[in-house]
């Protein structure tokens, strides 16, 4: 995946294995003429982050597999990581609550909400679990603010405007669940199955 730079049309990054992001700017005719990596920010092994991130300007929201939230600003010669802030207290931790899916998270940024796809009894190679709830979160504050039903959500995307939607695709089944996003969040209705194997939705 890359990740391009908002403010600098002539920079993208991208993951790395070892934890950090690389960074790549591009002259005018498009060949590279500065690659810079970051600091380590992640582990991997330990706990790896979904590559499907969503984008606010030059800073990227990311999941990893254990249910922290990794904001990183990718405007600069070598991105910059902040503090990553955990979406499960204790006693979610215990019970395995973890993201899951393909596209687990979507940010609304009018209402600053944040989505989430989470499984209960999460384990090693269960990043892919459909949704069995859709978590939100106040990004203000980092706390978490209602529960949806996740409908075997794996893919998740917040529409603009003064109504915001969430819509949640369940890949096995090609269905989409639509939400109202406002202040009171409630499942809406549902599609009948239209894709095969969806991985990733987009709204404007």
């Amino acid at each position: 995946m890359i990740y391009p730079a908002h403010s600098v049309p002539n920079r993208f990054a991208t993951l790395c294995g070892d934890g950090t992001m690389l960074t790549i700017t591009l002259d005018d005719s498009g060949m590279p003429v500065q690659r810079t990596k970051s600091a380590k920010f992640f582990d991997a092994d330990a706990d790896a982050l979904f590559v499907a991130a969503d984008q606010d300007g030059d800073n990227y929201t990311f999941a990893s597999y254990h249910g922290k939230v990794q904001v990183v600003n990718v405007a600069g010669e070598a991105a910059q990581a902040a503090e990553p802030w955990s979406l499960v207290s204790a006693a979610d931790a215990k019970a395995g609550w973890r993201p899951g899916g393909y596209q687990p998270l979507s940010l609304q940024l009018a209402s600053g909400r944040l989505y989430v796809a989470m499984h209960p009894k999460g384990k090693e190679g269960s990043h892919k679990e459909p949704a069995k709830e859709i978590w939100v979160f106040d990004l203000a504050s980092k706390k978490r603010v209602a529960k949806l039903p996740g409908e075997r959500s794996t893919v998740l995307t917040t529409s603009r405007g003064d109504a915001p939607k969430l819509y949640a695709l369940a890949t096995e089944t090609g269905v989409i669940t639509a939400y109202d996003a406002g202040p009171k969040p409630k499942k809406l209705r549902q599609s009948t199955p239209f894709s095969e194997f969806g991985t990733q939705m987009d709204s404007q």
